[in-house]
């Protein structure tokens, strides 16, 4: 498995938030990409900040406080990590583009040679072996902010299934 994050950030003054986030995960044995949507407003806890919103997570440290929110929050690894401004972001998002979206990059880990690698191999996935989730959460207002509030067992439970994670107890 592959795991990419990819951030599509906006700008204003002066100050660089993440709106929307994906993580996709590429299993290469069963030639299948999952994609998760993570809610920009979803109530978590940042490293050295507390609970807030994880688009605020790039806004507190950029990338690096970004990836080490997700990873806590999620437990997984993320290999790769793409950001790209919002605009092009929500333009290739909207038309499931992924492939584009890897290619369009503002900013990566990925050299030239493994971004044209992973474009490539997710352009060869079949439409019907593309699975798109969003995070299961409710949304909640605490002093006139609206925030998502994550599922964490759902959560548990998809990313034990895309990652293809056994519980402790072995089920």
């Amino acid at each position: 498995k592959i795991s990419c994050l990819i951030v599509g950030t906006n700008t204003e003054n002066n100050r660089e938030e993440a709106m929307e986030l994906r993580l996709l995960v590429r299993k290469r044995s069963k030639d299948k990409l999952s994609v998760i949507s993570i809610p920009s407003n979803m109530l978590v806890d940042i490293p050295g900040y507390g609970f807030e919103k994880i688009g605020q997570a790039f806004s507190a440290g950029g990338m690096p406080k970004m990836l080490s929110t997700i990873r806590n929050f999620l437990g997984v690894k993320i290999d790769y990590w793409i950001k790209l401004d919002y605009k092009d972001f929500k333009r290739l998002a909207n038309q499931n583009n992924f492939t584009k979206m890897i290619s369009t990059t503002d900013e990566t880990n990925l050299s030239l040679n493994q971004r044209l690698q992973l474009a490539e191999e997710i352009g060869e996935v079949n439409l019907t072996d593309i699975e798109i989730f969003a995070l299961p959460v409710k949304l909640i207002t605490l002093n006139e902010i609206t925030y998502a509030d994550p599922d964490k067992e759902e959560i548990s439970q998809l990313i034990a299934k895309i990652f293809n994670i056994k519980n402790k107890k072995g089920d």
